[in-house]
């Protein structure tokens, strides 16, 4: 009984090795793969080749492809993987095969072609630090060892918990033999990198702290509308004053008021309109110029206390708004 469950295992185990074999086995589609990957090599098309006798030899596995797929990546200037293709194919040929001196020339001339790199962590490196060479992981095994690879430039990242990734590259000329040393990026605090602070004194540092600028030119167009408005109330204030002396001289002071001519009536109406131009002009004036001095003075950052006095008793020295009821109570005369 154990003789015939054991047969029956064996049965089996054969049974699914040759049906998975059968699905990965394709001789018809590997020989027109083959085919297109010759005629392809023959026009200069390696990168179109390379492809084809690769995944010929996949579907069925020979020497033919092999050979053929070497040749092709030592056309691309892949002398490492075109190495690994030579010695694959020595694999196949059987000791007998006339091809076989020729493979074993080209498979000791190129390896005397290919760079070697050793990629070393330094020590102390935090766990589960990975070490990654042409998006290619290296496993712990591969660090410290000196590995064959294509001649051209490399990208090695290391990435470590706790760490921002750090990136090394490299160039390798042919038969090249080098050693790079990596280590983890910088530290990380709570999952972000750890800013750089900026050198004392620097327009970076000095940016940090100091408030935004405003900007300079609104302060003196507020402080310049408020002098124009100033100076409007003194010019409108001095044509009032000229008209009310015009009144005095055209009108007759009577028990209930004035009697005035024409001009005299015209004066006193115009000097009503030039009373309220002075008085509107001196108000607003004295109210921009004031916010525009301030403005001025705070955007210094160091304005000092008899300074703001000044820029505040200037606006209105000198100022005496008409009494707007200096005109009122005339009367016309027929």
């Amino acid at each position: 009984m154990r003789a015939l469950s054991v047969a029956c295992l064996l049965l089996t185990a054969l049974f699914l090795c040759s049906r998975a074999f059968a699905q990965g086995h394709d001789p018809a589609a590997a020989e027109a793969l083959f085919s297109a990957g010759r005629e392809a090599f023959e026009k200069g098309d390696y990168a179109t080749a390379c492809p084809k006798f690769e995944e010929s030899h996949r579907l069925d596995p020979g020497a033919g492809a092999l050979v053929n797929l070497a040749a092709c990546r030592e056309k691309l200037g892949q002398l490492a993987s075109a190495w690994e293709s030579w010695r694959q194919a020595l694999r196949w040929l059987a000791p007998n095969d006339e091809r076989r001196p020729s493979v074993e020339q080209r498979a000791e001339a190129i390896q005397k072609r290919v760079p070697w790199l050793e990629i070393e962590l330094e020590p102390g490196a935090p766990s589960g630090t990975k070490v990654e060479r042409d998006g290619i992981e290296l496993g712990s095994a591969s660090l410290g060892t000196s590995l064959p690879v294509d001649p051209g430039s490399h990208v090695i990242v290391v990435t470590s918990p706790g760490h921002e990734p750090k990136r090394f590259s490299l160039t390798l000329a042919e038969a090249d033999r080098k050693t790079l040393r990596v280590s983890p990026g910088r530290t990380m605090e709570g999952g972000a990198p750890t800013p750089t602070p900026p050198p004392p004194g620097s327009p970076e540092a000095r940016a940090h702290f100091d408030e935004p600028a405003r900007p300079r030119i609104l302060p003196w167009v507020i402080a310049g509308v408020g002098a124009a408005g100033v100076v409007v109330g003194a010019v409108t204030g001095g044509l009032a004053l000229g008209k009310k002396a015009e009144v005095r001289d055209r009108c007759t002071e009577v028990a209930d008021g004035f009697e005035c001519d024409q001009e005299g009536l015209d004066a006193a109406h115009a000097g009503k309109t030039f009373a309220t131009i002075s008085t509107i002009g001196f108000v607003a004036g004295a109210v921009a110029l004031g916010v525009g001095a301030w403005l001025i003075l705070s955007d210094t950052r160091s304005p000092s206390p008899s300074a703001l006095r000044t820029g505040g008793q200037s606006t209105l020295v000198g100022v005496a708004p008409l009494e707007k009821g200096a005109l009122l109570g005339v009367r016309r005369v027929f």
